[in-house]
């Protein structure tokens, strides 16, 4: 028969069932999303655990060999009778003065008429911006990781309204956890997530934070990714392993590690959004869910197209690898090898110095005489032969040649596969090369540089998108910012307001790197001095064309804008067509024409403005004032004049000295070794 169970233990059974429901139920009532989410929070924590588990898995390995590579680019405990080779940090170090170097200058244009005062200020707010959001350190940290990791990451969706500036961050690529079905593109991206550290100070309600209660009381993170990150820094610059979590007895500044993930979720209304979520390491609860809120039209009508703010930088972007290749995937191997030729040579050199020996002991009957001393007798039985001691014959091959030639051979490899050569390490060739050999090699390589400025363009494109759109949504009509810019001629302030900086469409970004658009100015402004002095003194061209032969001339050298608007400036009918310029393009209202206007100036300004029905018509009404104020018969007899006595009595003669000019630049030009930029 089976065993009774007795009043006890029901009673203990029915008390162990209540509590558990009283726990569970007090568990889901703490467990709260805030009221005007309209998500479950039960589906939502489950949904973010499952993608941070897939992304940890998708790149354990890959951090794992991370942070194994921190030891190869600065290893402070390695030991200390060995000596280790840097072919990382030698090339790391090259590349980060190539690129840190060379600056990505972002430029904005308008797309619609009307939009170039905006554009200008767009562009003039983006230089001021770029000392006050601290770009200096977010773009060298964002370069180290994009040739440490393979990529850089930066994200942009913090906004100071104090002082009215975006507030973007770099983010070690190390504690990235992406999409495994990203690919390169942050468009392609479903999700992705960080590994951060929060301290208790940041985690407040002002800034979206709820379920503060949760939070652990344990600080030990021993386990948690964070922390196997800093573990790795620490040990690879030979500092040593603290507890820096916990300060005070108030707890406001312990710290926690945290994930951040991006990701789309839907809510109860069927609409899939996008979102910000916080979760503790162990991904069991949320401590923050906020709405990457839409800002154009098109995004509040369907919020699943609100872009990501996160940008990307890569060195060698790989299709469907959302890390690509790093220069330690290039070099890593040839430097391990390195380090082993150079201690096997240091051991060789010892055995050479340091041989061993074969004694006689029945000559030599204290093994311990032999020990080294100054001026030192070693009694000997009988006579003293060369059989009492003599070197240990081995096997002799002088390897020392073959490893050096082991090592140039790794040497070039490395150079082959980074672009890195000596040269650009600032050390010389043991090659003997002419002045023009090591300038067309020179010239050849830096279209190598170009390739990774044309990528490295992506990311700065998107981070300068991500910078505007922090101002469409947290710059409204009644702010006002007042932008300090240092020209030319001094300072300057400026104030910006939204009217003046928001456009109706969003300005084009083009960015540019500062290597690639030296050199095709240099090439452009040899071109253009051989012809400028033939369009600057003839007088047959309107004083407009000449004017701008002479600022094309002055901005190729290098001048800035300012510079260039003092030295020449805008004459009377210039600056009369430009105003007439905008009232064809925006009221398409025909201005009177006077027969005393420069009219060749006047259509060449006009040609400019939008072609409306009221610019055709005002340039036709020149062209016909120009035949009939007589400037048409003037302008013909100084052209005839100018041809004869500039070249003779032969006119051709001008244009063959032209192209013999022109010919004679391209030649000298090529003999430099400056190629042209396809």
């Amino acid at each position: 028969m089976p065993r009774r169970t007795s009043d006890r233990t029901m009673t203990l059974i029915l008390l162990i069932k209540y509590n558990f429901k009283n726990m569970t139920d007090k568990t889901q009532a703490d467990n709260q999303m805030p009221a005007e989410i309209n998500i479950d929070y039960q589906s939502a924590v489950l949904d973010c655990a499952e993608k941070i588990r897939k992304s940890r898995d998708f790149v354990k390995e890959k951090r794992v060999e991370f942070r194994s590579r921190l030891k190869l680019y600065n290893n402070q405990r390695k030991q200390k009778d060995k000596i280790g080779d840097t072919s990382i940090f030698n090339v790391m170090t090259t590349m980060l003065a190539v690129y840190y170097s060379d600056e990505m200058q972002v430029s904005f244009q308008g797309r619609e008429v009307g939009d170039t005062t905006q554009a200008q200020n767009v562009e003039n707010t983006a230089k001021f911006d770029h000392d006050e959001m601290g770009m200096d350190i977010i773009n060298y940290e964002t370069q180290w990781d994009r040739l440490f990791f393979g990529v850089g990451i930066r994200q942009c969706s913090e906004w100071d309204h104090d002082r009215k500036t975006p507030l973007p961050k770099s983010i070690s690529a190390l504690s990235w956890l992406p999409d495994p079905k990203g690919g390169i593109d942050v468009k392609r991206f479903r999700y992705m997530g960080f590994e951060v550290e929060y301290d208790r100070s940041e985690m407040t309600e002002e800034a979206g934070f709820f379920n503060l209660h949760l939070l652990p009381k344990n600080k030990t993170k021993s386990g948690s990714e964070k922390e196997l990150d800093r573990q790795a820094y620490r040990e690879a610059q030979g500092l040593n392993d603290v507890d820096h979590q916990s300060f005070g007895a108030d707890g406001k500044d312990d710290s926690y590690d945290m994930v951040d993930l991006f990701t789309i979720m839907t809510g109860s209304d069927g609409v899939r959004r996008k979102y910000l979520v916080t979760l503790d390491d162990a991904c069991k609860n949320i401590y923050r869910l906020e709405e990457i809120e839409p800002v154009t039209a098109k995004e509040k009508e369907n919020p699943a197209i609100v872009p990501f703010p996160i940008s990307l930088n890569y060195y060698v972007p790989q299709r469907e690898d959302p890390f690509g290749t790093s220069i330690p995937d290039l070099v890593e191997d040839k430097q391990r090898a390195k380090s082993i030729f150079k201690n096997l040579r240091i051991a060789a050199e010892k055995a050479n110095l340091y041989p061993m020996y074969l004694y006689n002991r029945d000559k030599i009957l204290n093994r311990r005489d032999l020990d080294f001393a100054f001026n030192k007798f070693i009694a000997v039985r009988g006579d003293v032969t060369d059989n009492v001691v003599r070197p240990l014959n081995k096997a002799s091959r002088n390897t020392t040649g073959e490893s050096l030639n082991n090592e140039q051979s790794l040497d070039a490899d490395i150079e082959i596969s980074t672009g890195a050569s000596k040269n650009t390490q600032g050390v010389m060739s043991e090659q003997q090369r002419t002045l023009g050999e090591q300038e067309i090699v020179q010239a050849n390589a830096n279209l190598r540089y170009l390739l990774g400025s044309k990528i490295n363009a992506w990311g700065e494109r998107r981070f300068w998108k991500l910078w505007y759109r922090l101002y469409q949504q947290n710059f409204p009509g009644t702010d006002k910012k007042i932008i300090r810019l240092q020209s030319a001629i001094g300072t300057q302030f400026s104030t910006i307001t939204r009217k003046v900086f928001i456009t109706n469409q969003d300005p084009d970004i083009y960015i540019g790197s500062k290597l690639e658009t030296e050199q095709k100015r240099n090439i452009d402004r040899l071109a253009f001095a051989a012809i400028a002095p033939m369009f600057i003194s003839d007088p047959t061209l309107p004083a407009s064309s000449r004017n701008f032969s002479r600022r094309h001339l002055l901005r190729l050298n290098g001048l800035a804008p300012e510079m260039i608007a003092i030295m020449v400036p805008d004459s009377s009918d210039e600056m009369d067509a430009k105003t007439e310029n905008e009232l064809l393009s925006k009221d398409n209202r025909e201005p009177e024409v006077e027969m005393t206007d420069d009219h060749l100036s006047h259509i060449v300004i006009h040609t400019q403005a939008e072609k409306t029905d009221a610019t055709m018509a005002h340039i036709r009404a020149h062209q016909i004032a120009y035949m009939e104020s007589g400037q048409a018969e003037k302008d013909r007899a100084n052209a005839n004049a100018y041809l004869m006595n500039s070249a003779g009595t032969n006119p051709g003669n001008a244009m063959a000295g032209l192209n013999a000019a022109m010919s004679k630049n391209l030649n000298n030009n090529a003999a430099k070794g400056i190629q042209p930029l396809a």
